[in-house]
């Protein structure tokens, strides 16, 4: 008696189509993954240069090719202006300059090396003494080589500041210095340009 009869029965309602009444999507489908990487897809070698690819390469190398034959010109000459750019540049010339027209002591460095190795391997089979005195003698080449070197350097530095001022930046000049005197002079690159015993002007 204490029970309620439902009557009215709740009308169903359909559901909507949410993707149909917000308008909040991209309005297109997604591309699929194959699409996407052709799309992407870019050739090489753009279409206005594929035809003439080879006559680019053609006219570089040949560019490239003279070049080094300029500069091997000027490596004979002496040309400072298609010299490498570590040689180029009037400091470096007088450098060059200043290290061919003398004597040192360290282009003799590898030479007189291997004359001692053979001169011990003959002195170590007459007496010890020899051995000794031999050994004594390199040691004494090798101080005299870098004595010669420090006041080669010492030397030629008062002479780069006089000639182009205390503002001339010495960064690599002695690097410079060494490896241009440890080099034998008819192998030196770019070649000599001053005879032996000319002061460099």
């Amino acid at each position: 008696m204490f029970s309620r009869r439902k009557t009215d029965a709740t009308p169903a309602t359909a559901p909507t189509d949410v993707t149909s009444t917000t308008g909040s999507g991209k309005g297109h489908a997604t591309p699929r993954r194959k699409q996407s990487e052709a799309a992407n897809k870019r050739p090489l070698v753009p279409a206005g240069r594929a035809g003439n690819s080879k006559s680019v390469r053609a006219a570089e190398r040949a560019a490239a090719k003279v070049r080094r034959e300029q500069e091997y010109q000027a490596m004979v000459t002496g040309d400072d202006r298609h010299l490498p750019a570590r040689d180029r540049g009037p400091v470096r010339r007088f450098v060059r300059d200043y290290i061919d027209a003398r004597r040192t002591m360290l282009e003799y460095m590898l030479p007189g090396v291997l004359g001692f190795l053979v001169i011990q391997i003959l002195a170590q089979q007459v007496s010890s003494y020899a051995y000794l005195a031999v050994l004594i003698a390199f040691y004494l080449f090798v101080i005299a080589t870098i004595v010669d070197v420090v006041l080669r350097w010492r030397r030629l530095r008062k002479r780069l500041i006089a000639k182009f001022g205390p503002t001339t930046s010495m960064q690599g000049l002695m690097l410079y210095t060494v490896s241009r005197s440890s080099q034998i002079r008819r192998t030196r690159m770019p070649r000599p340009q001053v005879k032996r015993g000319e002061d460099p002007s």
